[in-house]
Formats: structure tokens, C-alpha cells, sequence
């Protein structure tokens, strides 16, 4: 739908309004169907056709800065030059002279705070594997906000600027330290709303996709697709809602190979399929089910969880077109929510319990072997395994194991890490490398596309959604704790395995151990080339499926970041952009009847004003009725729509294909970074199939 078409629909509202008001039936609310909606205030014709949909005249402070892809980071050491050589008197007949005017200072604030981040925090701060106290996102403005570290328009109230003004960041014995102007850039910064340094245009530049658009291009695509039976197996990922809310190029790149890379580390298919864009903006991208081997009822887990569909109100002047619209869509693929919002997906597809489900994993480990077509202790009888043992592993505080076992007909690896609680007797792995105690552990697998797939469990083979924080710790994560997909996939996202090599063998040649067990030993702790050989074979198969898919712009640290920025604080505008509407027709309906919104809703309009993704999530309901848009939509995990105000089913506890979950116990999950202890996403320890006492010979 068209700006004008918009400022039609809504200037036709109004008049509805008017008419009211004349015949008597007064106040300030309108009741468009079963619900209130607020009377927008529009401006004439001119000012609407003028206005770029979503945007005012002046762009909201947050996205006033407008820069072309990211820029390099450059030190603000002097003020912008001014225009060379303006005339001052034309000549005849030549056009009137064009003067520059320098940038603002807020035009500038966000790559001169870039610049003196990375200059001076960038070193221990920037990168997950090595960042200092476990703090990875200081070039990351959107996880800045959502962490509370920065807080918008509050240099005072912002811990990062605090720190530095304070000279406490960096640290006392850095002899490099931050002049006043670099203070100065982050304050001016931070006062300046906190801008995006990668954003690329004010929204006032960019095209608003409205949902009659959005829905429109599904419809028009699925309607290519002669056969219906191909039309009842496509879903669509939608990122419209980004891009109106001033995503830049290369984030929004970033998402497009987030969504591609999660869709198919989530496949069972023997083939990288990336999902295929259907408008020229490439916002919205078509599921075929089959591709991934997703059933219907795959898909439907998501239908379940997902807050954001809507079902139209066919009795306003606004949206009956869009509920047709919709209507046609759900009776073509015979689903409820064939769409979903990508940002939404990469959060809650990502971690369990979807990540497991949707993957279609058992509940121990024990099934897994199954499902792998592994025996782990047969392996470790026959001495069919290559394993390491460590004292430096990684995100563990303590020793760890690895062991890789072959999955045969060349289908790559799986990766066991085993966990200790503490180094201390038969946790030892030196001094026990036979008979060693684990207390948990995790896994890496190849798919059979070349990619991988996570699992921890606790010492009983039970599959966990976390690991428990006194095993190991994922800096990156919002709580620090290690989660089965998502953490895994921070760590082990540009490489798929992480080397690491074993410390056993020589100890035990050094420490006067028996014959026997020297030779036990050296049958199963193998040699530096030997795994070496075996990290290459799979990192070269998961950097193959990798590079089939095209990802160029997704790093070992993307996955955490969009987590971030999807549950960090969301403003006006990324509220309206939720519900697919401009941010100042949402902020007209909340100032014209405030009594018709969640009180929540209602104090974004103050300036730095947010609300917490899951607050939103809670208020939803109401907050689309508020607008007018009609009801929230919600089915259960049968895919039946749900009534009126009730809710779905909680998701069950037990899900997969096999065994039982167990609840997490501390000291009893993984660690991380199975494939060398680099990162989270390991292997799994577990006494399934073990000795009587437990433990792994």
C-alpha cells in the first residue's frame, strides 16, 4: 500500500470521526470493531504526500545521522571544514551556487564515539573468545542499549560513559588513555540518542513496506505455484519490520544469512537449500517445508509460540482489504500463521525448547546415538575413538575431554566433550584418564548437510536446555549461561570445529605410570596430527556447507547480537514496526486517546522511553485492538486458532523423538566447545551405555 493510500485510509477515518462528532455521538474515542481505536490527526494533503511513510518531517533523534555503508572510524580531532570556494555572486546565467553546510554534531557523534571505542576498548572488549569479564559487545550499539550499559540520551546514567570519564576504563596500567575529546564524543554520542553507528539512511529515506505490501507479495507469490498441494508446504520470513526500523544494508544483510544459516542448522535434508527472497527488496523469503524436512507440524510449533499475527478488522475503514488478504493466504498453504517476523525466529529458533524440537531431537543421549547410528561405548571398548584431554578448556573452569566418533558413510562426526564440577579425585583426568568421573557434558554432530547440531546433557545422558553456570560460562549470553543452538552457534560459527589438543599422553609418559595403562592410554589419547587430521576433515565439511549457503556477512558473534537486539528495549518506532505500522500514526492513536492503551504504550512517547521485549510480548493483545488492527491471533500446538482471550498450551517439557527430559541439576550439563573448548556447543558426557560404575573406559 502506498503512503497516499495510507493517508487516504486514515484521513477517511477522520472524517468518520467528524461525522460522528456532528451527529452527537461525542467523545475522544473511536470504537472501530470490537475494539477502540484512536482518532489520527493528519496533516493536509501537500504535508502527507510530501512526508515519507513512517517518518515526520524531522526524522527522530536516534536516526537523524545519515551515513553510506559502514563507515571507517575516524578520530574527531577537528571540526568539519567548511564549503571550498562558495560564491558569493553568481555569474549571469549560471545556476544558483550550492553551499554545503558542515554536519551537525550529532551527524558526526556516532562514528567519533566508534572511533575512540575501538581505539581504547575494542582490544578486551570486542571479541567473545577473549573478551575481558566476559564483556564482548562494546562496538555493538544496539546491545550496548539493550544491556543497560548505555542508556539513550543519559551519558550520566550510562555505565560505559561513567567508566571512561572516571579514567577507571580502561584500565590504570594502559598507557594509552582517552584525551578529553574522546570523552567528549561519547557523551556527545550518548546525548545524541545513541545512533547506530552501521545505520545507513534516516528512516525518512527509506521506502515504509505496509502490510497490505507484505501481504499482497505472499499472495502474489504463492498464487505462482500451480499445484496446491505445493502451496499448502510454503511459510514465509518476513523482515519488513527491520527495514522499517532503520536497519542498515549491512545489518540487515547480516540477518538475511542469520535466517538462511538457522533455517538450515535446523534441517534434516542432505542438502544447504537457502530460503528464496520473493520482492525486489529481499524482505520476505519463502519456506518450502520439504526442503528441510519439516512437516506441517514442525512449523506449527512456531505458530504456537509466535505473539505477533493478527487478525485483521474486516469492519474498519483501515484494514478489511488486509483480513481478505490474509484470509486468502492462510486457506492457500492451510495454516494459521504461515508468516513469522525473522527476528522473532532467529531468537526462539535458535534456543531451546524450539531449537531441540524443531530439530527433531531426542531426549537423551542415548537416543541420540541412536539417531546418529553411534554405539559411543562400543567405540571406547574397541578403542574406535580419537580423543584429548586438557587443562586450558576455554569457557570450562575446569579439565575436559573430547572424543570424536565417526558417523560413517562419510556423514562426518560426533564430538562428546565430558565435564567436571571440579579437578579433584576421579575428576582428575590426569591422573584418572581411564576412569574418570564426568559430571556432564555436550556435543557437536554433523547434520547431514555439512552443518552441525548441539545437544548438552547432564552426567545421566538427560538432555538440558542450559548447562549449569559452576561448569561452564558463555560471556556472551544475556544470563552467562551456555544454551544448546544458540551459544553453540556463537562459538562455532565460522569454523564449526575448534582445535584443541592433548595434554594426557605426555603426562602419563612422565609420570611413571604401568605399561598397561600407558598403552591404554596412547590407544585412545591420540596424537597432535592425528587430530589435526581429523579437525580438518571437518571444518573443511562444515565450511563447505557454510560456503554453499553464502553467508559472507555472518561472524562467530552474530547470532548473540541479533539475539540482543531483538529482546533489548524496543522504543516507538521499533513497536510500530512490530505491528507494521509508521511510528507517527502509532504515536497520533496514543496521543489522541491514551486511555484506549496499556499505560505502558503510552509513556514511549517520552523521549528515551522503552519497554522490555517480553513486557511487549504480555500487552500485545491489547495494544493491537488499541490501534485498530483488529485481534491478536494465537493457535495451539495442534494448529487449531485459539479463542477470545485464552492462551496456547504451554510448550511440554518433553519433546523429540525418544527417552525422557530430566530438569537441570546443578553441576550436572556441559560445557562448551566440544571441538576444542573454544566456545560452547560441545559434547555430551553421559553414563548411557557405560561400565557399572559409571564411568568410561
Amino acid at each position: 500500500m502506498s503512503e497516499r493510500d495510507w493517508t487516504n485510509r486514515i484521513a477517511g477515518r477522520g472524517a468518520s470521526l467528524l461525522l460522528s462528532a456532528a451527529l452527537g455521538l461525542c467523545g475522544c474515542e473511536a470504537f472501530v470493531g470490537n475494539g477502540p481505536a484512536a482518532p489520527y490527526k493528519m496533516e493536509d494533503d501537500t504535508a502527507a504526500a510530501t512526508t515519507q511513510a513512517g517518518s515526520s518531517a524531522d526524522p527522530p533523534k536516534s536516526m537523524q545521522a545519515s551515513a553510506g555503508t559502514k563507515a571507517t572510524p575516524k578520530p574527531s580531532t577537528s571540526a568539519p571544514a567548511a564549503a571550498s570556494n562558495p560564491q558569493t555572486t553568481p555569474q549571469a546565467g549560471s545556476p544558483a551556487p550550492t553551499v554545503t553546510a558542515p554536519p551537525s554534531p550529532c551527524d558526526v557523534a556516532p562514528q567519533n564515539a566508534l572511533a575512540t571505542l575501538t581505539t581504547y576498548c575494542g582490544s578486551c572488549h570486542s571479541n567473545p573468545a577473549t573478551a575481558k569479564a566476559g564483556f564482548s559487545t562494546i562496538l555493538d550499539a544496539p546491545a550496548l542499549l539493550a544491556s543497560g550499559k548505555v542508556v539513550k540520551d543519559q551519558p550520566q546514567m550510562s555505565a560505559i560513559y561513567k567508566r571512561i570519564s572516571t579514567g577507571s576504563m580502561p584500565p590504570a596500567d594502559v598507557k594509552k588513555r582517552p584525551s578529553a575529546g574522546d570523552v567528549s564524543a561519547i557523551e556527545a554520542w550518548i546525548s545524541c540518542g545513541a545512533q547506530d553507528w552501521n545505520t545507513v539512511a534516516p528512516k525518512s529515506q527509506a521506502a515504509f513496506v505496509s502490510i497490505d505490501s507484505r501481504l499482497e507479495t505472499v499472495l502474489r507469490d504463492l498464487r505462482s505455484l500451480s499445484n496446491p498441494v505445493d502451496r499448502e508446504r510454503m511459510r514465509y520470513i518476513d523482515l519488513s519490520n527491520l527495514a522499517n526500523s532503520g536497519y542498515s544494508t549491512e545489518q540487515m544483510q547480516e540477518v538475511r544469512d542469520a535466517v538462511s544459516m538457522l533455517m538450515n542448522s535446523l534441517s534434516r535434508g542432505r542438502s544447504v537449500i537457502a530460503p528464496a527472497a520473493v520482492d525486489k527488496q529481499k524482505l520476505i523469503y519463502r519456506i518450502d517445508l520439504r526442503d528441510y524436512l519439516w512437516d506441517v507440524a514442525t512449523w506449527t510449533q512456531l505458530e504456537a509460540d509466535y505473539p505477533y499475527a493478527v487478525i485483521y478488522d474486516q469492519d474498519s475503514r483501515l484494514f478489511p482489504a488486509d483480513e481478505v488478504t490474509a484470509e486468502q493466504i492462510r486457506n492457500e498453504t492451510n495454516t494459521q500463521i504461515p508468516v513469522i517476523q525473522g527476528d522473532w525466529f532467529l531468537s526462539h529458533g535458535s534456543r531451546p525448547p524450539l531449537y531441540y524440537s524443531l530439530l527433531q531431537l531426542p531426549d537423551t543421549l542415548q537416543g541420540l546415538e541412536q539417531d546418529l547410528g553411534v554405539n559411543v561405548q562400543r567405540n571406547i571398548d574397541t578403542e574406535q575413538v580419537q580423543r584429548a584431554g586438557f587443562a586450558n578448556a576455554g569457557p570450562s573452569q575446569n579439565n575436559r575431554i573430547i572424543e570424536r566418533h565417526e558417523l560413517g558413510g562419510n556423514r562426518g562426526a560426533l564430538w562428546l566433550s565430558y565435564d567436571f564440577a571440579n579437578n579433584l579425585n576421579d575428576k582428575n583426568i590426569f591422573s584418572h584418564p581411564l576412569d574418570f568421573q564426568e559430571d556432564g557434558g555436550e556435543m557437536i554432530f554433523n547434520l547431514e548437510n555439512g552443518l552441525q547440531g548441539y545437544f548438552i546433557t547432564n552426567a545421566a545422558g538427560d538432555r538440558l536446555d542450559k548447562a549449569p553456570t559452576n561448569v561452564v560460562q558463555d560471556p556472551s549470553s544475556r544470563d552467562g549461561s551456555v544454551e544448546a543452538g544458540l551459544s553453540c552457534m556463537n562459538c562455532h560459527q565460522t569454523d564449526g570445529q575448534l582445535p584443541k589438543f592433548d595434554e594426557i599422553r605426555d603426562f602419563q609418559l612422565n609420570a611413571g605410570a604401568n605399561a598397561q595403562q600407558i598403552e591404554q592410554v596412547l590407544a585412545v589419547y591420540v596424537t597432535r596430527n592425528e587430530l589435526q587430521a581429523a579437525f580438518d576433515d571437518d571444518q573443511n565439511r562444515y565450511r563447505t556447507a557454510r560456503a554453499a549457503l553464502g553467508v559472507s556477512k555472518l561472524t562467530n558473534s552474530s547470532m548473540h547480537q541479533l539475539d540482543d537486539r531483538h529482546l533489548g528495549l524496543l522504543d516507538l518506532d521499533g513497536v510500530a514496526a512490530v505491528v507494521g505500522l509508521p511510528a507517527n500514526d502509532v504515536k497520533r492513536a496514543i496521543d489522541a486517546s491514551p486511555q484506549a492503551f496499556p499505560p505502558e504504550i503510552v509513556t514511549l512517547r517520552t523521549q528515551g522511553g522503552g519497554i522490555q521485549r517480553d513486557s511487549f510480548e504480555s500487552i500485545i493483545a491489547d495494544t493491537i485492538q488499541a490501534l485498530g488492527l483488529g485481534e491478536q491471533l494465537r493457535v495451539d500446538r495442534q494448529g487449531r486458532r485459539v479463542q477470545g482471550s485464552q492462551q496456547p498450551e504451554p510448550e511440554p517439557e518433553k519433546a523429540g523423538r525418544g527417552g525422557s527430559a530430566a530438569p537441570e541439576q546443578a553441576g550436572a550439563g556441559g560445557a562448551g566447545g566440544a571441538a576444542g573448548g573454544g566456545g560452547a556447543g560441545g559434547a555430551a558426557g553421559s553414563n548411557s551405555g557405560s561400565n557399572d560404575d559409571g564411568r568410561r573406559r
